[in-house]
């Protein structure tokens, strides 16, 4: 009996310290959620746990406090006093609360990450038709991607696409204003997710840029950077992407299923998916929707018919940029030639527009992009007359966008007779026209005579030309 009794109370004691082990745990899980969140050298990482959904704490999610009620201890996603919050990236140190981003002029203002999570967060209330603009380029994760477009690492932040909860589309205008986005991760294998900055989409996208971001996954259907599905009425216009695709079907670089209108796009990212229902810009399943001058990296992983591919060289060149047509509100396609890497960006600095030059020499068209003046390719053979009908010697600098064309002269530079040599002659017909005693009319004589291309025959052509005879 006195056995039955030890071994009563014994297992009493085991099932006791159980029950306190699982409960110091508990507690020790909810107090690393809920203690002075960790942060890295810039501020951006805390441990972090949406109550009633994460199982453990985690640097995304939402901050957890403490707060005694009634002597209850309560852990909470919300009842916390903060009367000062410190915002890193839009979003507080203290207790995780999201910046709320200013109005004006009908139109959001968005200018970190957690101003943008609000500004979803609100359209995800059934507040569908609210407006945005972006007035700073806003960064989520950073260096997200590897040189392959895999995701180099865990990221801290998850980005929940914009409409993703709607039974109706957003149907504002979110407005990028020649901004940037970057470091957004919005992954899922859910077939029935779509991925992108925007889930579904029956609004406008525009002057806005996605790099350095990842959306979809493998089994994803409906991913892209910028809206997974498109229906009509939707627009996404001068827009660009430097991020990540990947999905089964229905995938574009751009939007995935799109009934709407994409004009002035392009993508340079790199693309995973199956190619019978996704290509570069948008899914050419049903060719629906419409593409206007849109453009995409050859080698980004897809192509399509209803867009043009173009190399590397040919965006670095300025070509694409050129061709991009310009956008509102003061924001040009630029691109700055002098810096090699660099791709069209949509700016409101002038220094940065893209002048085309494009001669014709022998029935045979180049091209040549500048920031500033494109200068003539030298040639003594002939000269080059622009649209006008201007005469232009090489080396010439030319600073807008115009067609000049090849002449061949009709014998050497400086021989002004046209005999076949240059000689004292033509110097001595030179002077004569200089001192007015003989004018040269002939236009070709003229150009001839010009032997320093400096627009003018006067008595420094006929040194040169004397300094040609003589040798």
């Amino acid at each position: 009996m006195r056995l039955q009794k030890f071994m009563s109370l014994l297992l009493s004691c085991i099932m006791l310290c159980l029950s306190f082990q699982a409960n110091c745990l508990s507690i020790y899980a909810e107090a690393l959620s809920a203690a002075e969140p960790t942060t890295d050298s810039d501020g951006t990482q805390a441990w972090n746990k949406s109550l009633g959904t994460d199982a453990y704490p985690q640097f995304s999610g939402k901050a957890v406090s403490y707060i005694s009620e009634h002597g209850e201890e309560v852990y909470s996603n919300t009842n916390i006093s903060c009367n000062n919050h410190s915002y890193v990236n839009g979003i507080c140190k203290t207790c995780g609360e999201y910046e709320v981003p200013t109005l004006e002029n009908g139109a959001y203002q968005l200018s970190n990450y957690g101003e943008l999570v609000w500004f979803q967060q609100y359209v995800d209330a059934d507040n569908t038709g609210a407006n945005a603009v972006l007035t700073a380029d806003i960064t989520a994760n950073k260096n997200l991607l590897k040189e392959d477009g895999s995701v180099s690492d865990v990221p801290v932040y998850k980005w929940t696409p914009i409409g993703r909860d709607l039974k109706l589309y957003y149907t504002g205008t979110f407005d990028g204003n020649g901004h940037i986005i970057s470091g957004l991760y919005s992954y899922s294998d859910d077939y029935y997710d779509y991925c992108g900055l925007f889930a579904k989409m029956k609004g406008t996208i525009k002057n806005l840029g996605i790099v350095d971001s990842y959306f979809g996954g493998k089994n994803c259907y409906h991913a892209a950077s910028f809206a997974g599905y498109a229906v009509e009425g939707s627009v996404i216009e001068n827009c660009f992407s430097d991020s990540s695709v990947v999905g089964y079907a229905y995938c574009g670089g751009i939007a995935g299923e799109t009934y709407g209108k994409i004009s002035n796009c392009y993508y340079i990212g790199k693309i995973t998916a199956d190619s019978t229902d996704s290509n570069a810009i948008s899914s050419d399943k049903y060719n629906r929707g419409t593409l206007e001058n849109c453009y995409y990296l050859e080698s980004c992983g897809l192509s399509t018919t209803r867009a043009v591919g173009k190399t590397a060289e040919q965006f670095a060149s300025g070509d694409v940029c050129y061709i991009l047509k310009s956008s509102e509100n003061n924001l040009v396609w630029g691109q700055n030639l002098s810096s090699e890497g660099s791709m069209p960006v949509l700016t409101s600095d002038e220094e940065l527009r893209v002048y085309r030059v494009t001669t014709v020499k022998d029935d045979a068209s180049s091209s040549y992009y500048s920031n500033s003046s494109c200068t003539l390719p030298a040639d003594d053979t002939g000269y080059w007359i622009d649209e006008n009908g201007k005469v232009l010697y090489s080396p010439a600098k030319i600073t807008k966008d115009t067609t000049i064309t090849f002449k061949q002269f009709v014998s050497v530079l400086g021989d002004v007779n046209q005999n076949g040599k240059v000689e004292k002659a033509d110097a001595a017909a030179v002077l004569r026209h200089v001192s007015g005693i003989s004018l040269i009319s002939d236009e070709a004589e003229l150009l001839l005579a010009d032997v320093n291309r400096d627009g003018n025959v006067d008595v420094r052509d006929a040194v040169e030309i004397i300094k040609k005879a003589a040798a």
